[in-house]
Order: structure tokens, then sequence, then C-alpha cells
């Protein structure tokens, strides 16, 4: 594994295409975050990727890609798959 990839057993999260979800959301219930507090305070903080950019909106909507998976990083240490069920 290269720094910066997430590992094959990260949690993973299926969004069917075309539907949006807050990021705060989605780290929520993927229990990456014990709160949305949490969540946010990351955010502003800059802790929080998704695909290597840094996300800087706590209003931010994950979609998902109909061809390839996006990965959101929390801190150094916690990844999270976002697919497509096709």
């Amino acid at each position: 594994m290269f720094e910066g990839e997430a590992p094959s057993d990260s949690p993973t999260v299926i969004l069917p295409a075309g539907t949006h979800k807050p990021i705060i959301d989605l780290l929520y219930e993927a229990e990456i975050v014990k709160s949305k507090g949490e969540g946010r305070r990351l955010i502003q903080q800059g802790g929080v990727r998704v695909d290597g950019e840094t996300v800087t909106d706590i209003e931010q909507l994950i979609t998902a890609a109909s061809d390839a998976e996006q990965i959101i990083q929390v801190g150094k240490r916690k990844f999270l798959r976002v697919v497509n069920p096709q």
C-alpha cells in the first residue's frame, strides 16, 4: 500500500448513481466519526479529503460516480470507500 491509498479492508458505503448525500452524514453513518459535530470540526480543520482534495465546505455533497469509487480520507488512518452498486 502506498501512502494515501485506502486499505482494501476499509469500510464501504453503497450510493446509487445520481444520489447526493452530505459528507458529514456519510462519515457519521459509516461510524468514521463519533458525532456530526466531530465531522464538522475535522472538515473545518482540513482533516477530510475526497480523492486527495481537501474538503473545505461542511455542506459538501458526495455524489456516487457511475464508473469509479471515491475515497474519503479522515485524518491519516481512516478511510471510507463510496461505490455505485451497478
